[in-house]
């Protein structure tokens, strides 16, 4: 890690907001820090981002908790870092499966499986 001079907030904030955005992967501590990212607002929109990019795990709550933390924070930036997030996975996903496309209209009309 190299160190970092200390008048530079911004710096301190991104590193500070990537681990915590770390300990989300953790069952337990992922809900005990996700009010500490929330509190970082933007400098944590970054660090959500690259966490949800990130390869896809078995189990799903650390990336809702990531989601959830990135619409508490609310605004343009976390909307356009979410909807990128998706984006990429699923592109990553289309690629990789033979799962057909379907469109937020179409999906409006799948029928519910009981």
């Amino acid at each position: 890690m190299t160190p970092v001079a200390a008048n530079d907030s911004a710096t301190v904030t991104r590193l500070a907001a990537q681990r915590l955005v770390a300990c989300l992967q953790d069952l337990h501590a992922g809900p005990l820090v996700l009010p500490k990212i929330i509190s970082l607002g933007e400098a944590a929109i970054p660090a959500l981002e690259t966490f949800l990019r990130g390869p896809s795990q078995s189990l799903y709550h650390p990336r809702a908790l990531a989601a959830g933390a990135l619409a508490a924070i609310g605004g343009n930036n976390s909307i356009t870092a979410l909807i990128r997030a998706h984006r990429s996975v699923a592109t990553t996903c289309a690629v990789t499966t033979s799962w057909p496309t379907v469109s937020p209209q179409e999906m409006a009309y799948l029928p519910l499986q009981k």
